[in-house]
Parts: structure tokens; C-alpha cells; sequence
């Protein structure tokens, strides 16, 4: 029991140590997102609202998305020097320490962005964030918190900084580009025979593009959302069995 309480108290202590390491990231998202919002809200000419909401969520997501690659870039490179040792030395378990991190790359970034994001529009029109519909922000996080498990299952296993930079412009630029070009070529209409191709490339969009797929207007696959889902949560448990039988940090 005491061991129990001595555990969670070393977690406890360690996780605020990640929280505050990655907290002036998370007071950028703070400020950056009202200020575009507001700007965007009162600058732009878009007739309709709609439109305008989306535009507004698709380009503060991509300063969350942004957040996100941060902290996954300062776990690995803190995996990569070392200077977790101190800490693991203590009764803080090396699942407790992914954890940390974990939370700090995923979760604390994305209530970061539902705060910032609902200030402006509380401010402008309290009734702007229900006109998007909660299936576009649920997808959202979703596709979030999936591209943000893949860089960090990938920092946690090769602990180079590097490889989360890399997999960060392929996952957020490079591969999104060439999914909607793909489709693009497959799914016009008038080629029936082309339909099984557009439909395997909608599925590998909605595995992890659900919101940007949405967007762009790629045909809707449930099984390619549910699939993402079940990705994330795999990469999840995946990441904390690993930590706890194969993760070794040298000094």
C-alpha cells in the first residue's frame, strides 16, 4: 500500500514536471488561436458561416496539430539524452512515465485548443461553435490524437527527436497530399470501374484523415473512423506494454 502511494505520488510529481515543460507551448495555442480566430472573424469576407467555421477550426487545428508535435518531439528527445533517469530512479514506473508524457502530447493539448478556441467564439457569437456540428469536432480529436500516437510510439521505440520531425511533415503534409490526389483520380464519376479503388482509398483516408477527408469531400467511411479509433486506442496500450517490459534509457 505504501509503495501504491509512493508510486502515484512520484507520477503526480513527475507529470506535472512534463506539464509545466511543454506549458509555454500550451499558452501559445492560448493566445495564438483567439487571436486568428478574431482576425479571421473580422478580416475576412466569407458570405457564408459555414464555411467561415470551418475555415476558422481547419486552420486553428492545424496550431493544435502544431502543439502536439512539440511535446512528442520533446518526449523523444528527452527518451534521447537521458535526463528521465533521475526520475525513473525514484518510484515512478516506466509506464508512468510514458504516461506523463502521453497525457502532455495528447490530451492536455487538445483541451488546451477546446478552451482557446471557445473564448473567441463565446465572445463573438456564443451559437458559432454548435453551427460546425460535434461529428466535425469529435473527428477533429480523433484524427489528433491518432497521428499524435503514431509519432509517439515511434519516438518511444527509436528515442531519436529526429524520426518525430520527419514523421510529422510525411503524416501532416506530405501523405495527406498524395491520399487526395489518389482520390481525386479514382473517385470521379461516370468510372464504375474505378469504385473499389476509391473506396479502399477513402478507407486509408478516414483511417487517419477523418476530419481532413471530411473536408475535401472524400467519400465517408464509418469502417475507415471506426478503424481509426481502434488505432489510436491500440497505439495507446501498445506504447504502455512497451514501456513496461522493453524500455531501457542510458545516460
Amino acid at each position: 500500500m505504501a509503495g501504491s502511494r509512493a508510486a502515484l505520488g512520484a507520477f503526480r510529481a513527475y507529470a506535472r514536471y512534463v506539464l509545466n515543460s511543454v506549458a509555454k507551448w500550451n499558452l501559445l495555442l492560448a493566445v495564438l488561436t483567439p487571436l486568428l480566430v478574431v482576425y479571421a472573424y473580422t478580416a475576412l469576407y466569407i458570405p457564408s458561416t459555414s464555411v467561415l467555421l470551418r475555415f476558422l477550426v481547419t486552420l486553428t487545428g492545424m496550431a493544435y496539430y502544431l502543439l502536439t508535435i512539440v511535446a512528442v518531439y520533446y518526449f523523444a528527445l528527452d527518451l534521447s539524452r537521458g535526463t528521465c533517469m533521475v526520475f525513473l530512479s525514484q518510484p515512478l514506473t516506466r509506464r508512468g512515465y510514458v504516461l506523463a508524457w502521453m497525457l502532455a502530447s495528447a490530451v492536455v493539448p487538445a483541451l488546451a485548443y477546446v478552451l482557446s478556441l471557445a473564448v473567441p467564439f463565446l465572445v463573438l457569437d456564443a451559437r458559432a461553435l454548435l453551427d460546425l456540428g460535434s461529428e466535425d469536432y469529435a473527428l477533429l480529436f480523433l484524427e489528433g490524437l491518432t497521428l499524435t500516437m503514431v509519432m509517439f510510439s515511434a519516438g518511444l521505440a527509436s528515442k531519436r527527436p529526429s524520426l518525430v520531425i520527419l514523421l510529422a511533415l510525411v503524416l501532416h503534409l506530405l501523405l495527406p497530399i498524395a491520399v487526395g490526389t489518389v482520390y481525386s483520380i479514382v473517385a470521379p464519376p461516370g468510372r464504375p470501374w474505378l469504385s473499389r479503388y476509391a473506396d479502399a482509398v477513402a478507407f486509408v483516408s478516414y483511417l487517419l484523415y477523418p476530419y481532413r477527408s471530411k473536408l475535401i469531400g472524400v467519400q465517408y467511411s464509418s469502417l475507415g473512423v471506426y478503424s481509426n479509433a481502434a488505432l489510436a486506442a491500440a497505439l495507446v496500450v501498445a506504447s504502455l506494454e512497451y514501456a513496461r517490459r522493453r524500455l531501457e534509457v542510458s545516460g
